[in-house]
């Protein structure tokens, strides 16, 4: 679940081909030791503007909003968010993904009624696999309502954080700690 060539991502850029926000998705993944790209450039800009003193969410939205990237960036707080993985689960085809590591390009498109899965080695490659393509989610998924996904409080380990906090910014730290 934590990265993401994974089924709830995929069942996730289904679910938009399905509503018909999108015709068709193509998800890349870069190669390693080929990744800089023009989005690394605009992080370079913001690392810059975070060297100064961040003290609120307020600063931070300011200095995100206020940096010479172009295009401007919208910054929004995010009160909640939609339990995506919980609703996703039970709509979940039989057809298990496999080997999908070893792939760096992902299809999804209508087909018909169905949305296709299919999968290159390389972004580079010609054809698409597999064929038949692989039916993800199954047919008629209501989208409407999804549940908010719950503040997961008791997987937050508070003393991991504090000693993450002390070993990278030990100065904060060390006159409370005397």
């Amino acid at each position: 679940f934590r990265e993401n060539k994974n089924r709830y991502l995929l069942g996730f850029l289904h679910a938009l081909v399905d509503l018909r926000i999108f015709d068709e998705v193509t998800l890349d993944f870069l190669l390693v030791g080929h990744t800089g790209n023009q989005v690394d450039q605009c992080f370079s800009i913001l690392s810059s503007e975070f060297k100064s003193e961040v003290r609120t969410v307020e600063d931070l939205f300011s200095k995100i909003r206020d940096s010479p990237i172009t295009p401007k960036a919208e910054v929004e707080h995010l009160w909640f968010i939609w339990d995506w993985r919980e609703f996703v689960n039970k709509h979940f085809t039989n057809q298990m993904l496999q080997n999908h590591s070893h792939y760096h390009s992902f299809q999804l498109k209508r087909e018909g009624e169905q949305i296709a899965l299919r999968a290159k080695k390389f972004p580079q490659d010609r054809l698409w696999c597999p064929d038949p393509a692989i039916k993800l989610l199954k047919s008629n998924v209501s989208y409407d309502p999804v549940d908010v996904a719950p503040f997961r409080a008791e997987e937050l380990n508070l003393e991991k954080v504090m000693s993450d906090l002390r070993s990278r910014y030990f100065l904060l730290f060390l006159d409370k700690e005397r």
